[in-house]
């Protein structure tokens, strides 16, 4: 967990395209290596990682769009006393 934190952070700070995305999975595989796991274990520790950043990030998105929805529903309904 904290090596896949330090890659995302390294990821982030990088100036190669999809860096944060890179950093996770290289941070989580390098973090389980150097916990004694062998390459198959930090594989699939690493892409556990890489697919629960981007689940997460698609979920904030998601929810992101559903309240602009709502403000948006908001603004036309009360539109007349707004503008």
């Amino acid at each position: 967990m904290i090596g896949s934190v330090i890659g995302m952070i390294v990821g982030l700070l990088s100036p190669i395209p999809f860096g944060i995305i890179i950093g996770t999975f290289l941070g989580a595989y390098v973090g389980e290596l150097l916990n004694d796991s062998d390459v198959h274990t930090a594989a699939k520790s690493a892409s556990g990682a890489l697919l629960g950043f981007l689940v997460s990030s698609l979920m904030k998105f998601v929810l992101g769009l559903i309240y602009f929805g709502l403000f948006i529903a908001q603004i036309w309904e009360y539109r007349s006393e707004l503008f």
